[in-house]
C-alpha cells in the first residue's frame, strides 16, 4: 500500500523528492489506520487542500490539511486531516446530517 501511495503521489506532484513521497505515504498509511480511515482518502484531503505543500497557509488554516491548528510536522498535519475525517465520516454514520439527498463523507 505505501509503495503504491507513494508512487501516485510522486507521479501527481513533480515537485516532491522521492523520499518524501515515500515518508508521506508511510505517514498517511499509519495516521489513516490510527483512524480508522481509508488512507487514500486523507490522501485525497491532502491534494486538495495543500497540494502536499506543507507549509502553505490560507485563510487561517495551515499545513497538509488546513487544519485550525498550526500543526509544525508532516505526522501532526496527518493526524489533524485524519481526526477530521473521521469525524466527519461518523457524524454522517450517525444520522445527524439532514442533507437530502443522503451522502457519505
Amino acid at each position: 500500500m505505501i509503495a503504491a501511495l507513494a508512487a501516485a503521489l510522486l507521479s501527481a506532484f513533480g515537485h516532491l523528492h522521492p523520499l518524501q513521497a515515500e515518508y508521506y505515504a508511510e505517514v498517511i498509511a499509519e495516521e489513516a489506520y490510527w483512524a480508522n480511515i481509508d488512507p487514500v482518502t486523507l490522501a485525497a484531503r491532502i491534494w486538495c487542500e495543500s497540494g502536499y505543500r506543507p507549509r502553505t497557509l490560507h485563510a487561517g488554516t495551515y499545513g497538509l490539511a488546513q487544519c485550525r491548528e498550526r500543526a509544525v510536522t508532516v505526522r501532526t498535519q496527518a493526524a489533524c486531516g485524519a481526526r477530521a475525517l473521521a469525524w466527519w465520516r461518523d457524524y454522517h454514520l450517525s444520522g445527524k446530517c439532514r442533507q437530502e439527498p443522503a451522502h457519505g463523507y
